[in-house]
């Protein structure tokens, strides 16, 4: 190939690598994106240094956007404590100090994914509500470590996981894993997670201890830390999550603590659970690789992730340009369902009035929505087949817990590609 330009060239198509690489700091990931796909001037490089420099210019902006972690969250009630000032701001730094962390055979052991890292891949306007970091169940223990003590965070028990969307026992494509488990685990769905472990930011200030606690109290930010710290020692020494109604397990159990290294306070408080914005998504222990918690998400757009040194964005030329598929058996029974429901105008009067009362639907209804779906899809997802009300109940707050993120991420800017609008329209409502 021709020799590449002189440094003292100016235009467009004569700029250096390292001119390049210096706007992608200064420039959002779509437009690095789009400049480096679509400037043929870039005449000296052959297609694989083009496709080498691509990479290493969106890393370099997008290590710029998730420079710190926490403050672009932006949920109401959930990111107060971080607004009211003096919490520490999480950065990409506290979660990896050391640069990825990987096993022997080079797997990636935690990663940095959701909302944080799909805002930095699409843009800065899109809303962060929390930190969701995925961990196997090996290198846990040394993660929950840097939340506490680099992050200065909480805990606040386990989330509810029952309808969490990750994390569904679908058999995946290994080969797409790049060999990230054993294939002889394919055969048989089984749940990919362990449990999910939610924490707050520690309050560091009187107003944020104010806000916590809004009848007359004297509680000063080193008293309720310290109270934190008395409770997550008693719960650990109960040995059971009997005491306290959202304990959590691993404060508990194989995966609580560090080897040799019981002495780690968890501090624990319930009362700082409507503030919690970190979620420790920790895999079942059969699993080697992060990666698989990824790989049975419902959207292209949620399998973007950083590992500490490098980002992967599912499908990048429509991941880029703030689009997202749908995937997966997910897609198949929210499709199932949602052709045999009404919404909007099309609904019986019966059927508006009970969602406008935040009800579920008949009894009659619910039944017709739940054998719309096909029993090989409930299988696949790792769920009973709804045949009881119970059962169909669990079965039916899937469903909707999945609509709503559909939901959720089309409200932020992200456009949904092949979603018929009955999913954006639907209302939905959770059975109790």
């Amino acid at each position: 190939p021709p020799p590449p330009p002189p440094a003292t060239a100016t235009g467009l198509s004569d700029l250096c690598v390292d001119v390049l690489l210096h706007i992608a700091t200064f420039a959002s990931a779509q437009d690095v994106y789009a400049l480096l796909r679509t400037c043929r001037g870039l005449w000296w490089l052959d297609e694989a240094d083009k496709r080498a420099l691509l990479r290493r210019a969106l890393d370099a902006g997008l290590r710029v956007a998730l420079a710190s972690v926490a403050r672009p969250i932006g949920a109401p009630g959930r990111g107060d404590l971080y607004r009211a000032g003096g919490s520490h701001a999480i950065t990409a730094a506290d979660i990896f100090p050391h640069g990825p962390d990987v096993d022997h055979e080079g797997r990636p052991q935690v990663l940095l994914a959701g909302s944080t890292t799909v805002r930095a891949v699409v843009s800065s306007d899109f809303r962060c509500d929390d930190v969701d970091i995925f961990t196997t169940w090996a290198a846990a223990p040394v993660v929950r470590r840097r939340l506490i003590e680099n992050c200065e965070l909480i805990s606040v028990g386990n989330a509810d996981t029952r309808t969490y969307t990750y994390t569904y026992p679908e058999p995946f494509d290994h080969a797409a894993c790049s060999g990230c488990c054993d294939s002889s685990s394919a055969s048989q769905p089984r749940s990919s997670l362990a449990h999910v472990e939610s924490f707050s930011p520690r309050p560091r200030t009187q107003a944020q201890v104010d806000l916590i606690y809004t009848d007359p109290h004297t509680m000063t930010p080193e008293a309720m830390y310290e109270a934190a710290v008395q409770t997550g020692e008693r719960v650990r020494d109960l040995g059971a999550t009997r005491g306290l109604r959202s304990a959590p397990d691993t404060l508990l159990g194989e995966a609580g603590v560090e080897e040799g290294d019981e002495s780690l306070p968890i501090p624990y408080a319930e009362s700082l659970a409507p503030y919690r914005t970190v979620h420790l998504i920790i895999a079942a222990p059969w699993v080697p690789d992060a990666r698989v918690l990824l790989a049975t998400s419902d959207l292209t757009i949620s399998q973007t992730s950083f590992d500490g040194h490098i980002f992967r964005i599912a499908d990048p030329a429509r991941t880029l340009c703030g689009q997202t598929t749908r995937i997966g058996l997910r897609k198949t029974a929210v499709d199932q369902f949602i052709a045999t429901v009404m919404v909007g105008p099309s609904a019986t009067h019966t059927a508006r009035a009970r969602v406008r009362a935040r009800l579920p639907p008949t009894a009659d209804a619910f039944k017709r929505a739940m054998q719309s779906i096909k029993l090989s899809v409930w299988r696949g997802l790792g769920y009973p087949p709804p045949t009881t009300r119970a059962s169909a109940g669990k079965n039916w707050n899937v469903l909707m817990k999945l609509i709503a993120r559909a939901q959720k991420y089309s409200q932020r800017g992200i456009e949904l590609l092949d979603t018929p609008p009955k999913i954006l329209q639907y209302d939905c409502v959770l059975q109790r």
